[in-house]
């Protein structure tokens, strides 16, 4: 335990595991937690995957609305709440802003809201993330330079493919719906990064607000159409 931070609230204490097919120690990490934590709350996610940010998994999504000021969040460790550090970077100080503390059953980690170690701790994810970042866009650039030196390679991997308008208007419905990311994705069949690039679109064109605004008039005008018609059957 940290010293030099105000100790955890044990008054409600919750746990966070998401069951992935590759996680051959799912079993042996919960009961590590509940040999630790006897009578805490365990929020088991399944059926998603690991780019999945935390904000957008179900389950996830239902412990943070539970979630108060002075509440303990144990995880086995940080990859539970993302992927790759940037993606725990995120989510960790999100859940330290609104008072949440973070314990880690490896290596016994304790993250306090306002707290020094707590800075100095997160500094290190970050660090970790800025790096974690740059190593990858240094390997993409070392691809990208091999294959240039391979014209006919580079023309084949980099040629691109027409947008699929019909898939893009849908995934463009579907977010105006206020569906998650990752709802838009399994509803249009496609992935995460065609979803944030239709919506990155709508957001420079400053469409976004238009199209909702139009979206929600036309589906009021067709209820109430279908409304209509329905009194008109019952006369």
């Amino acid at each position: 335990m940290n010293h030099l931070c105000d100790e955890m609230n044990m008054s409600n204490v919750v746990a966070y595991v998401r069951l992935s097919p590759k996680y051959k120690d799912f079993e042996a990490h919960v009961s590590e937690i509940k040999d630790a934590y006897p009578n805490v709350k365990l929020f088991t996610e399944t059926g998603i995957k690991g780019y999945v940010p935390a904000e957008e998994r179900p389950v996830f999504q239902s412990l943070d609305e539970q979630l108060q000021a002075g509440d303990t969040l144990v995880v086995w460790w940080i990859s539970a709440l993302g992927r790759d550090f940037e993606c725990c970077n995120n989510t960790m100080r999100t859940l330290l802003a609104k008072g949440v503390h973070i314990q880690t059953i490896n290596q016994s980690l304790s993250f306090t809201p306002d707290c020094v170690m707590t800075d100095v701790l997160m500094k290190l994810v970050q660090g970790y993330a800025e790096a974690e970042s740059r190593y990858r866009r240094a390997a993409a650039e070392f691809g990208r330079k091999a294959l240039r030196d391979d014209p006919e390679e580079w023309k084949a991997k980099f040629r691109g493919r027409r947008a699929d308008k019909t898939r893009h208007q849908k995934i463009a419905a579907l977010l105006l719906e206020g569906k998650t990311l990752q709802v838009v994705a399994d509803e249009a069949q496609t992935s995460i990064s065609t979803v944030k690039r239709v919506k990155a679109k709508l957001s420079e064109a400053g469409e976004v607000g238009d199209l909702r605004r139009r979206y929600k008039h036309h589906h009021v005008g067709h209820c109430q159409n279908e409304g209509n018609k329905q009194n008109e059957n019952k006369e």
